[in-house]
């Protein structure tokens, strides 16, 4: 008879997404565990490093726990208005130029040093990639 064990499955913090494919399996088995972040939130990451939501993993002979990491989905404020124009902050210099931290959400920052772009949100600097 072969021996059960529990896979555990959960979010980092809970409202953040669902996890599912956790349960009991029988030693040896593959299962398939699977994150999907709920709105406002983006999948991170397993706290084990792995970086894809979906993933598979072989039952091993105790009980274990696997938890997706889940963060704020960072939608940047849109432009906003003074006296009838439209802004958006954005600044342009080297990497020993850029403030400490951006005064508003929504302020741009060009880094001319390495070539990346910044956003602000909330007090801190988050690098744009796409």
């Amino acid at each position: 008879m072969t021996d059960t064990y529990t896979i555990t499955a959960r979010p980092n913090v809970m409202g953040r997404g669902t996890v599912s494919g956790g349960g009991d399996y029988a030693e040896g088995a593959s299962v398939t565990l699977t994150a999907s972040a709920a709105d406002g939130y983006a999948f991170d990451s397993w706290d084990d490093g792995v970086a894809t939501s979906s993933r598979s993993v072989t039952v091993g002979d105790e009980d274990a726990t696997y938890t997706a990491v889940f963060r704020e989905e960072f939608v940047p404020s849109a432009p906003y208005r003074i006296g009838g124009n439209t802004y958006t902050r954005e600044f342009i210099g080297l990497t020993a130029d850029k403030p400490s931290s951006p005064e508003l959400s929504g302020d741009i920052f060009h880094d001319l040093t390495t070539g990346k772009k910044y956003i602000g949100y909330k007090g801190t600097w988050y690098e744009i990639t796409w």
